[in-house]
């Protein structure tokens, strides 16, 4: 292999893992989460267990946290609301994602020697999708109760993950 086909091919390898990566890290729900558990509580207050069936691991991992804070009906409506606002959109930015890896995977075919617009490309669709699990994620502590809100940040969620950053990177990038 010569030397530009050899770094295409790193390239392309380098952002395919990380690609896979981010997604991995964002699928991942509470800690030993698996299938959303079966129950009157622990689907949308609709009470469709079909809705289970289609949901993806995010929204599985939500509705599974939800029934572990007890929310009141109420509150179930409210965050299926939130979900259903997350579901539209999650449909555009995983067309989005899919385009900004096939354009890069064209670029790297097509042998382009600079791939900079492709990978900002790649990097922001996830970058968007991370946003949108996080905001998901920000609707649910909103409208929990204080105690609830508590409890929710010592269960393994992207927002408690956030909340455990030591006190000390902080004040490290102030500095």
């Amino acid at each position: 292999m010569n030397t530009q086909t050899t770094r295409s091919f790193l390239l392309f390898m380098i952002v395919t893992i990380s690609t896979c990566a981010v997604g991995q890290t964002m699928r991942r729900g509470p800690a030993g989460s698996g299938n959303m558990p079966t129950g009157s509580n622990s689907v949308p207050a609709n009470g469709s267990s079909n809705a289970a069936n289609s949901m993806d691991p995010s929204q599985q991992n939500i509705w599974k946290v939800a029934l572990e804070l007890g929310l009141t009906p109420d509150q179930r409506t409210q965050l299926e609301s939130s979900v259903a606002t997350y579901k539209n959109g999650r449909a555009n930015l995983d067309e989005a994602i899919h385009d900004a890896r096939a354009a890069l995977a064209l670029a790297l075919a097509n042998g382009q020697t600079s791939f900079d617009v492709e990978i900002e490309a790649v990097v922001s669709a996830n970058s968007k999708m991370q946003e949108a699990d996080l905001k998901l994620w920000a609707s649910l502590f909103a409208l929990c109760t204080s105690d609830q809100q508590k409890q929710m940040l010592n269960l393994e969620t992207p927002l408690s993950q956030a909340a455990s950053v030591p006190s000390t990177t902080t004040s490290a990038r102030s500095q």
